[in-house]
């Protein structure tokens, strides 16, 4: 069901797009030769304006729709929330592993960088 709401979704973005393209502005556009201004065109004279904003308008209802259908179902299909992973909402105290110390820690530390030159005065030019 997810993916059939997720395909119908994807083919009313796919279509906006085309239909937004195809309307005419105020240059005429795209949307010329199917109804921008003459008699002999796809939606007659009085151009296809009307027709494009509504089917603008119930294409972008139906991508509403589906874009909330789509985040209710995958919510529904969590079984866990933040709050179930930390216990309720109630603090967690750390867990008492041992601090690593030098002592009984793998890692050796660095040598301390000595610059050999830094004792030298400055050479006279």
């Amino acid at each position: 069901m997810y993916n059939l709401v997720l395909v119908i979704h994807c083919l009313l973005a796919v279509t906006i797009v085309i239909v937004v393209l195809v309307q005419s502005g105020k240059g005429g556009g795209l949307g010329a030769g199917f109804g921008g201004g003459g008699a002999n065109t796809l939606f007659g004279s009085s151009g296809g304006g009307n027709f494009f904003t509504k089917l603008t308008m119930c294409l972008a209802a139906g991508f509403m729709v589906t874009s909330l259908g789509l985040t209710m179902m995958k919510t529904h299909s969590l079984k866990t929330s933040i709050f179930d992973q930390t216990g309720g909402g109630t603090p967690v105290a750390p867990s008492a592993a041992p601090v690593a110390t030098p002592a009984n820690s793998a890692i050796t530390p660095a040598a301390p960088i000595v610059n050999p030159k830094a004792n030298e005065a400055p050479a006279k030019k």
